[in-house]
């Protein structure tokens, strides 16, 4: 059984340095209709990624205040937040035994992941790997993956 995971970030900014409010997970087979499982839910503190220098802009505080405010509400809401290192060691232990990664697009939720390792100088969960970049994949491809004519949306 292949263990994939996919990874959903919320975040301020949509460049790799972003600020992130929180980070979803969750693993699943991707050849069974079993329900995903090993959920993990944290939500960061904005205010220790400020030394990090993680960034913000403010079309995406404007695109937040476009949003329902139940989901802006739970997103900007710090109750429970943990630290980045705190975060990113929790990711780690999740992480294990994971074939392959999944993110919502190219160059967003793991490269933003990737950055905030990095600006932490935290041992990423990919290194020492042969899979360090090789198992990466976006929502849009396990789209493409379930259904070639919805593939054929993104082409």
């Amino acid at each position: 059984m292949a263990i994939h995971g996919m990874i959903d970030l919320e975040t301020l900014d949509v460049f790799p340095t972003a600020t992130v409010l929180s980070l979803g997970a969750v693993k699943f087979d991707p050849t069974s209709d079993a329900d995903p499982y090993s959920e993990l839910y944290l939500k960061i503190l904005v205010d220790d990624q400020d030394h990090l220098g993680r960034t913000t802009s403010d079309s995406t505080i404007e695109w937040w205040g476009k949003q329902d405010p139940a989901i802006m509400e739970e997103a900007f809401d710090q109750t429970g937040a943990v630290t980045v290192e705190e975060a990113l060691s929790q990711l780690n232990r999740w992480v294990v035994g994971v074939d392959e990664l999944w993110g919502h697009g190219y160059g967003f939720d793991i490269t933003i992941l990737e950055n905030m390792y990095r600006s932490y100088h935290y041992q990423t969960y990919a290194q020492g790997s042969s899979q360090r970049h090789a198992n990466q994949s976006t929502q849009r491809s396990c789209r493409c993956l379930l259904s070639s004519k919805e593939c054929a949306n993104y082409l």
